[in-house]
């Protein structure tokens, strides 16, 4: 084995010393070299010799050490961007691009395939479906084209991977090149409302640029901080129309690799026999054509879109009721639904940021799923990993360590915005029948503490981190054995089940008191506030649902165009037009910067938010009738969801955790 840590996929703990940027090039050569050895070795075991066990296990292993190095790259871009890992990653997309999709262009190996399909041999119902997904997967990936379309398939993928990182690293670049420095003394006047958590975390961004003052940027707990809470309208105005140039501005323009990536998705779709991208993609998910996808979400419009104009007018009508008698902007819609929330609800989201300590805030979730998985976490303070900030944690299931994961929640300019949940390695199977520890990651960008004050999150912030947590419980708890169907390895729509049930907990009276203390003095929340925060979470429910549903539809809309449209941005217009709210101005949509579709696997997957909502919705009741913190619902959640990974179809999955099909109504009643 080689001596690059990029390539040890038996590593535990990972050793971050050795995996430094340097080492990757090589890595990435070597893993390449042997996986090209090993599918060779494939495409040579004799046609009668060839077996489920020989070919479609061989896949899983073909190439792990490849996959495991281009996993690091892929996070080290996300988390320490830098001109090498850059230049790296450009170096080696079109290798890996044209080696994966040699795979499945391999007429050898398709023929060995076709032959264990005609005669599988005995197999159980996991590897049953492995072998069926295994088969779509070639032929969604050209395995039945003759020689000249397979050539041309794989000349789109490697475009389509060049593309993808190039729009990635424009929106990155875009985002950071915008920044505001306001000077002390200006609390009052440019940056008034802005709470003292605001102000500190703008003075410690000033001072990590050798600057004096407020630093306030587009990366989110910044911006959110000036559109939520600065009472100057031009301010809010100003971040809204910088954030609204991203990815629209020379040298940051990305429509052109939108339609360059929408292009060639359609023509990849149709060189393999389906009329549009939106088709290829809902194959395998529980809503699995495009027509049952715009079906569910013109359902959810048609329910939300009346609710939430009637929000919007309460919204205008209480910029009025506060003295500003012009009409309701986008940049007015955040700044007066937190001010009319503390007016309605009396409740002050800024002012419980002091009983959301990060740290506290991350044990209780320690101590919840500790609770309903029958597991234990301890943090590994000697361990090392990519940055000082970062917190390493293993997983215990009695005395046998099931995983380890890292914790990265604060902003870096070498930091991709959003949250994300990333797995780096999924345990092998051992002979005792166990799979040895899984490793991964979740990441976000809230408030970094500062010398002064430690990080205290929104409620918003709370659900985040709860939600990503939900991904990683996905991704340590499995106990598949095979690694394309482990974990997260499901179906687009079904993989959000685990996150958006966490989020019932941030808002869930039985557990708040647990959650929500002061930082200082240890003080619970108020029964009064607590009854409240199911309110809140309700309060213009259907102004998000709306704000998700637009775009999820312009998504498959798109997609499941038969061409590209010659102005897209007019074409997305024309889709949203029924369903948006009437500002005076209305901007942008976030077609330009929607990481989620053009470099995130989104793509024709945007909906999957708000089906997941159905689902989660349908599960929390099974939470609620058994006790929402209680072992028995929370183990049986482990055993049916969590543990399966895609072993089976969701849909049974589902089944056998909840005893009944999910309800749309389910996540209605809670917008309505």
């Amino acid at each position: 084995m080689s001596k690059n840590a990029f390539l040890d996929v038996n590593a535990y703990p990972l050793d971050w010393r050795k995996l430094t940027v340097e080492k990757l090039p090589s890595a990435l050569e070597e893993g390449l070299k042997i996986s090209r050895a090993r599918l060779k070795e494939l495409q040579s075991i004799p046609l009668e010799e060839a077996s489920y066990r020989n070919i479609v296990m061989g896949l899983e292993t073909l190439a792990e050490e490849l996959g495991f190095a281009w996993n690091l790259a892929d996070h080290l871009s996300s988390v320490a961007d830098s001109p090498d890992i850059r230049r790296i990653k450009e170096a080696f997309i079109p290798k890996i691009s044209a080696f994966y999709s040699s795979i499945y262009v391999s007429v050898p190996l398709w023929k060995r395939l076709l032959k264990i399909e005609r005669n599988p041999g005995r197999l159980d119902e996991v590897q049953k479906r492995h072998l069926s997904l295994t088969l779509l997967g070639f032929r969604v990936n050209g395995a039945e084209l003759g020689a000249a379309r397979k050539k041309e398939l794989v000349r789109i993928d490697k475009e389509l991977s060049e593309t993808s990182e190039k729009f990635g690293k424009r929106i990155l670049d875009a985002t950071n090149a915008f920044e505001r420095v306001y000077p002390i003394g200006c609390e009052n006047t440019t940056l008034r409302g802005l709470p003292a958590s605001a102000l500190e975390a703008a003075k410690a961004l000033a001072a990590a640029k050798r600057k004096r003052g407020y630093r306030f940027t587009l990366q989110y707990p910044s911006f959110i901080a000036i559109m939520q809470n600065a009472d100057n309208s031009e301010l809010r105005q100003e971040f809204y129309q910088a954030s609204q140039k991203v990815g629209v501005e020379a040298p940051f323009d990305t429509l052109p690799l939108i339609r360059k990536i929408l292009t060639l998705r359609q023509r990849r779709a149709k060189l393999i026999g389906y009329p549009t991208a939106a088709t290829v993609r809902l194959i395998e998910r529980m809503l699995n054509t495009p027509r049952k996808v715009r079906v569910f979400l013109k359902k959810l419009l048609t329910s939300a879109r009346p609710i939430a104009l009637r929000d919007f007018k309460r919204l205008a009508a209480f910029k009025k009721e506060l003295g500003d008698r012009s009409p309701l902007e986008p940049w007015d819609a955040v700044y007066y639904e937190e001010k009319l929330c503390q007016k309605e609800l009396s409740f002050n989201g800024e002012a419980l940021r002091p009983y959301f300590e990060f740290n506290r805030v991350l044990q209780t979730l320690f101590d919840l799923c500790g609770k309903l998985y029958g597991v234990r976490f301890r943090e590994v303070k000697s361990h090392k990993s990519w940055h000082k900030d970062v917190k390493y944690v293993e997983i215990l299931d009695g005395g046998r360590v099931i995983g380890g994961f890292y914790v990265d929640f604060f902003p870096r300019e070498t930091k991709r915005s959003g949250g994300w949940h990333h797995h780096f390695l999924t345990g092998k199977l051992r002979k005792d029948g166990k799979l040895s520890p899984h490793i991964g990651t979740i990441c976000g960008n809230l408030n970094s503490p500062t010398p002064k004050m430690p990080s205290l999150l929104s409620i918003d912030n709370v659900e985040t981190l709860y939600h990503e947590f939900g991904h990683l419980m996905h991704s340590m708890m499995t106990e598949v054995g095979i690694p394309s169907l482990a974990g997260t390895s499901v179906p687009w729509d079904f993989v959000e089940l685990p996150s958006q049930l966490m989020e019932n907990y941030c808002y869930s009276a039985g557990y708040l008191p647990i959650l929500a203390r002061h930082h200082k003095t240890g003080k619970t929340l108020g029964a009064g506030i607590i009854k409240r925060f199911k309110a809140y979470r309700k309060f213009m429910a259907a102004f998000r649902c709306n704000a998700i549903a637009i775009p999820a539809l312009f998504d498959l809309e798109l997609h499941d165009s038969a061409k590209v449209p010659a102005d897209i941005e007019a074409f997305v217009d024309k889709v949203r037009k029924p369903y948006r709210m009437p500002y005076p101005t209305q901007g942008r949509t976030h077609l330009r910067r929607f990481s989620h579709l053009w470099d995130g696997g989104y793509d024709t997957g945007y909906y999957s938010y708000l089906w997941s909502n159905v689902l989660e919705a349908t599960a929390w009741e099974k939470f609620e009738k058994d006790g929402i913190m209680s072992r028995k619902a929370g183990m049986r959640f482990r055993k049916e969801i969590l543990a399966k990974g895609n072993s089976l179809p969701p849909e049974k999955l589902f089944r056998n955790f909840r005893g009944c099909e999910p309800r749309v109504e389910a996540y209605l009643k809670r917008i309505k």
